[in-house]
């Protein structure tokens, strides 16, 4: 070593590309966040929540340099019974990268008396029969019973979502494998009597089949706004946690698999994911995707059962999966890359820490790594 004085410092500047993408709403709040915190690295990315099924056809369509969703592409083996395939012989490779671990809640808007009541707390079955339209006032002798009181005669109004989204799949996903043959039965049934066919049988949807009583929305944050209307009591709905938090929102205690009422906490969601079967095939296409059935199963205590991952979706060089090969994206250039993988980076490593402050649970260590 040569020690010596100290020579100027000199500043290290990086240019980055401006970068577009577009998808999963349960993931915007903390998308939206992180690319707002590398502004000042002259880091410039926009994303536009349209729902995780907008997202992929636009990275399909090569619309966005990258996409986000909350499910894998839906192939002939994994079709929706509303929306069927949206991935056929794409050309170019791409990866699934995880960025936010969440819960799926059920915000609700119940005023007794002008007092509003926030501790509110439901099983599985109860809820299921909210959304299917079998239970529609709130003093329900079911929502008695898990409540623990009875409540006035307020009418429900049940909120869900209009485009294709993850969290919709979340949800039928839960009742056709987390609540037992009763409740498989019972969103089959409801299902196929919406026009979903024979894939009601063992396929869930992004595509909410609402009946013509529910209030449908574009998007978590129409759907968090109408709940939260003093206007709109009685109603409940769907959305990640993320979007109670800052509205100040209360959310659902739901019941887990051991019979405690829980809700998506940080710790919670983290508990209830280590049950969560992960492809670690670097060979398969759906590497990195989820298998969340065991963590509805879960007799762990502290879980919150609909908990779950959300992904980036990105382009790649190349990627050969079995005897297939996959090309790069059209017009995906080094530039968009190298601001892309800044973004990602920082998403999985640097990020993280601040996942909880947002409404989400910080990604596991094994599967950041």
């Amino acid at each position: 070593l040569t020690f010596g004085p100290a020579g100027p410092a000199r500043a290290t500047t990086t240019t980055y590309t401006s970068i577009v993408g577009s998808g999963s709403t349960y993931a915007y709040p903390a998308l939206n966040q992180w690319a707002t915190n590398l502004q000042n690295q002259g880091v410039s990315i926009s994303y536009t929540p349209s729902g995780s099924a907008a997202g992929r056809q636009a990275f399909i369509s090569n619309t966005v340099d990258y996409a986000g969703s909350d499910i894998a592409f839906l192939t002939a083996g994994d079709a929706d019974p509303f929306g069927g395939v949206d991935i056929n012989n794409i050309s170019f490779a791409y990866s699934y990268i995880p960025d936010v671990a969440g819960g799926l809640s059920f915000l609700y808007n119940l005023r007794v008396g002008g007092q509003q009541i926030r501790n509110m707390r439901l099983t599985g079955p109860t809820l299921e029969k909210i959304f299917l339209g079998k239970i529609t006032n709130w003093d329900n002798p079911a929502i008695t019973h898990d409540y623990g009181k009875r409540l006035p005669s307020i009418p429900i109004t049940v909120v869900t979502r209009s485009d294709g989204a993850g969290e919709s799949y979340f949800l039928t996903n839960w009742f056709l494998h987390g609540l037992g043959s009763a409740g498989r039965s019972m969103w089959v049934s409801y299902c196929e009597h919406q026009g979903g066919g024979s894939l009601c049988a063992s396929h869930p949807t992004e595509l909410y089949p609402a009946l013509s009583s529910f209030k449908r929305l574009d998007g978590s944050a129409n759907v968090t706004a109408y709940i939260n209307a003093a206007a709109n009591n009685g109603a409940i709905g769907y959305a990640e946690y993320a979007y109670a938090i800052p509205n100040h929102i209360p959310v659902v205690s739901l019941a887990n698999r051991a019979g405690y009422f829980e809700q998506p906490t940080a710790a919670n969601v983290a508990v209830s994911l280590h049950a969560a079967v992960i492809n670690e095939d670097q060979n398969s296409v759906n590497f990195l995707m989820q298998n969340l059935t065991p963590t509805y199963l879960d007799k762990d205590p502290r879980t919150y059962p609909l908990s779950s991952y959300s992904y980036l979706i990105v382009p790649r060089t190349s990627r050969r999966v079995g005897s297939q090969t996959y090309h790069a994206q059209p017009d995906f250039t080094d530039a968009k890359g190298k601001t892309l993988s800044k973004y990602a980076g920082y998403i999985l490593c640097g990020a993280q820490q601040s996942a909880q402050a947002l409404g989400y649970s910080p990604l596991p260590k094994p599967m950041v790594q």
